[in-house]
């Protein structure tokens, strides 16, 4: 027993350790970056810049990697109640953080991409057009415009990874009831207590298409789950609320970089050169 809660303490202190190494060496050199701006050699002030995507990615994996074990625990044996064995490297690399790891960086990059671009858009609305505005643009707006349909793919390889890994939370968050085949999409709405559907669109069997490739897919609803095993009502809809604002943002972003990518290769095939990169 005393080595099995050294382990977990051991698992435990690692993620911990990780995190605030990540948290550390971010804050610690933004706050170089920023203040050494004009008072270091561009050189310098370029090299201190790099530490920071990777402290970021370190912080970013140890607080999905709690949060994956939340999800899907693994790494622990658990005996009477009482914790017997613990695998440290189990514990940290659980069956969910590869998906939710990846997910969760691109959105990163591409919520950045896009707010860091937004600025200067607004600054070429403004008239201010010259080549720093538009290379300020460019550059943020084409890696988020990039990885777009690269996050819509693993956005659905993660939610088909919730059918078979988080069931309850996959049905919380297609506000299933009952367990069924054909079942609809649920666009906006709302579930009631009986399962029964408020305000929301259904676009009939698109789940089932989506999640098994074929309307005969059986999806498991929320009510094959024990009451205390599965989120409540209230929870299922905040979920579900949540789940379709992320993805009106994500088709916004495709629907952005379809019609960047169009207009850039439009001006190429035209004038030969990008738009926003000439001098």
């Amino acid at each position: 027993m005393a080595t099995a809660d050294g382990s977990l303490r051991r698992g435990v202190g690692t993620r911990v350790r990780d995190r605030r190494t990540g948290l550390f060496l971010e804050a610690i050199f933004i706050g170089i970056y920023l203040y050494g701006w004009k008072r270091l050699a561009p050189k310098t002030h370029f090299l201190l810049g790099l530490v920071l995507p990777p402290a970021g990615v370190l912080g970013t994996f140890a607080v999905l990697s709690a949060n994956s074990f939340m999800n899907t625990p693994g790494g622990v044996a658990i005996k009477d109640g009482r914790v017997t064995d613990i695998n440290t490297a189990a514990v940290l690399f659980t069956q969910s953080i590869g998906y939710e790891f990846w997910h969760f960086m691109i959105a990163l990059y591409m919520t950045a991409g896009f707010a860091v671009a937004s600025v200067y858009a607004v600054a070429w609305l403004r008239g201010r057009r010259d080549h720093y505005q538009r290379l300020a643009f460019a550059v943020p707006f084409t890696i988020a415009a990039a990885l777009t349909p690269v996050q819509l793919v693993v956005g659905d390889l993660s939610a088909r990874a919730l059918v078979e890994d988080q069931p309850a939370k996959f049905a919380a968050m297609e506000v299933t009831w009952t367990t069924r085949d054909h079942n609809p999409e649920v666009i906006g709405g709302w579930m009631d207590d009986y399962g029964q559907i408020h305000f929301g669109m259904e676009v009939p069997a698109l789940n089932s298409l989506l999640v098994g490739y074929s309307p005969d897919a059986v999806i498991r609803g929320l009510s094959s789950f024990a009451a205390d095993a599965r989120p409540s009502t209230i929870e299922a809809n905040i979920t579900h609320l949540a789940f379709d604002a992320m993805v009106g943002l994500g088709t916004a972003g495709a629907a952005l970089a379809a019609w960047y990518f169009w207009v850039w290769g439009s001006k190429i095939t035209s004038e030969g050169h990008s738009p926003w990169l000439s001098a």
